[in-house]
């Protein structure tokens, strides 16, 4: 049975030192979906850096005061903690109500601030003119911060849990060589009904139990760890025409990873109905609206290509999906250079107490 497309549910969580972070605090419109009027409101936007062991990760910030729905953002409380964190090195904050003033705080390599970030993943899409193709980054949307609830003895990492339809599943090679792992992608729903690939890995040590309990075409829940793996050797030193060289010269570099650590049973089809006929979402996703979907993200992704992320206009026609309800949803979803953020109240923590 084919199915709409629901937006997958998934979340990550950080723990680490605060490294840098470029904010900015402005005034800004909000439009608000009941009746089309535009309100004054401010928000807070910008990147954080977050050390987790000996490397960084960044994350996008943006949460906006008010929400379409012309009522306070539950998050917004829990948003102004972000500029109020310790970084290891000198950071900005930049406010821009009337005139821009901008603001450095000093870093604080002693005392900077452990944090724990919680949020979404999203695609990006976007023109490369370097390229001259259309490209896609998964961007990791923070919505809160917290300094309460970590301690010194807390492991730091960063780790992804969710949702996801298994697309592929072939060897890692390194060259011609197969590694032993296994190369998985997944795909998620974003917002406005999109799929976004998420590119993973399998450790040598849990490809066969991976492969006996998941194929293809099937939904599962899954955790995912973030991970950096050095690319290249680190040459000891050797004799040279006067002494010998340095200690350790790098010769590499770090490459983040997504390694599954573990997952769920695969989900399977619900056989219970709304009061209007449409399968009870339980998370599964039916391959046949899946790879509609793909077609879309493939069109849409061409389109980009097309435009030259915006420079040009053109218009066009949905293909690939059957679903009246679920074209319309694709439809609604557009290229933008800049992440497409959800409405606030559709965070995954709003229930969660607002300490800091």
């Amino acid at each position: 049975m084919e199915t709409i497309l629901n937006q997958t549910k998934q979340n990550f969580i950080a723990i680490g030192l605060v490294n840098e972070f470029d904010l900015t605090h402005e005034e800004c419109e909000v439009k608000k979906k009941d009746d089309g009027e535009t309100i004054s409101s401010e928000r807070i936007r910008g990147k954080i850096s977050v050390r987790i062991g000996n490397n960084v990760k960044v994350f996008d910030v943006f949460c906006t005061k008010d929400t379409a729905k012309g009522e306070e953002s539950k998050q917004w409380k829990n948003a102004l903690k972000w500029l109020e964190l310790v970084p290891e090195i000198n950071s900005t904050i930049t406010y821009v109500f009337g005139d821009e003033k901008k603001e450095t705080i000093t870093g604080d390599r002693d005392n900077a601030s452990l944090v724990s970030v919680s949020g979404r993943v999203a695609e990006n899409r976007y023109y490369n003119p370097k390229t001259k193709e259309a490209a896609t980054i998964l961007r990791w949307n923070a919505t809160r911060v917290s300094t309460s609830r970590v301690s010194e003895d807390d492991i730091q990492g960063c780790t992804l849990s969710g949702t996801f339809y298994i697309k592929s599943m072939s060897a890692e090679m390194n060259g011609e060589e197969e590694t032993g792992r296994l190369k998985v992608t997944l795909v998620g729903v974003d917002y406005g009904a999109t799929p976004m690939l998420i590119d993973t890995i399998v450790d040598e040590d849990l490809v066969e139990a991976f492969s006996d309990m998941y194929e293809i075409g099937q939904t599962a829940s899954f955790d995912i760890d973030v991970v950096f793996e050095h690319i290249g050797a680190k040459e000891t030193s050797g004799q040279k025409a006067f002494g010998k060289s340095g200690s350790i010269k790098a010769t590499g570099y770090d490459k983040e990873l997504l390694m599954i650590t573990g997952g769920d049973e695969p989900i399977e089809e619900s056989d219970e109905e709304d009061e209007d006929g449409n399968p009870i979402d339980n998370g599964y996703i039916d391959p046949k609206t899946m790879k509609a979907a793909l077609k879309e993200r493939e069109a849409l992704l061409a389109e980009i290509k097309e435009n030259e992320g915006g420079n040009k206009t053109t218009k066009r026609k949905p293909t690939g999906t059957t679903n009246l309800k679920e074209k319309k949803k694709l439809n609604a979803t557009k290229a933008k250079k800049e992440p497409d953020y959800p409405d606030d109240d559709e965070s995954p923590f709003d229930d969660e107490d607002d300490d800091f």
